[in-house]
């Protein structure tokens, strides 16, 4: 098999042709980025010291799992949405004691990204001597729109909810939300979703900005 005049080949004449592109120039950009990150992990974090943390979910139960990188709004052209982190005892949880046994936490945050969090959990550090407390969560929009979310009773005083994982509360939300949107949208509708929903559209899922509580 002869060479064709004019063409180049091997590595140099591949590299040439993909960073002639912008998305190859992209695709390289981000296969690099990899690697280092790849190459800095295991010179940062070694296999013992991986292996404890993985064994051990507390160390990092409070990181979002699926959540993007902060880079990605590069290719999206969106404004991604960042951790909020909500606490209880922090100045703007406003609480309001019903009675001596009830007490009612209002947390207000807002919310002005252009895309749905990958995943909610609800951290408990509590305190009790013999029978544990309940929590009721309702969840209210910026249009004032209140959602009953869940009722639970705590196993233990640092309990926690991975919300995102509660299957029977998103079959009931998505029956709540079809409802609301006057039929099935071509979405799907998880947790996040529902929880966020701005309901103008059944062909693209859009999150509601504003105060939320």
């Amino acid at each position: 098999m002869s060479a064709v005049p004019g063409v180049e080949y091997g590595f140099k004449a591949t590299m040439k042709e993909v960073v002639r592109h912008r998305a190859g120039l992209i695709a390289l950009i981000i296969i690099l980025l990899l690697i280092g990150i790849s190459i800095y992990t295991v010179i940062k974090i070694p296999y013992e010291k991986a292996q404890e943390y993985w064994s051990r979910p507390e160390l990092w139960i409070k990181n979002p799992r699926n959540a993007l990188p902060i880079w990605w709004e590069f290719f999206t052209g969106k404004k991604l949405p960042r951790t909020i982190i909500l606490r209880s005892d922090a100045p703007y949880a406003k609480v309001t004691k019903l009675n001596e046994t009830c007490l009612k936490i209002v947390i207000p945050f807002k919310y002005e990204y252009d895309d749905f969090p990958s995943e909610i959990t609800i951290f408990f550090n509590a305190s009790y001597k013999s029978t544990p407390p309940t929590v009721i969560l309702d969840w209210i929009k910026p249009s004032g729109e209140k959602i009953h979310v869940l009722k639970y009773t705590l196993t233990r005083p640092d309990d926690y909810l991975y919300v995102s994982n509660m299957f029977k509360l998103a079959a009931k939300l998505e029956r709540e939300i079809i409802f609301k949107l006057g039929g099935s949208p071509e979405y799907s509708i998880t947790i996040e979703r529902a929880l966020f929903l701005s309901y103008k559209s059944l062909k693209k899922p859009i999150p509601e900005k504003g105060i939320y509580k």
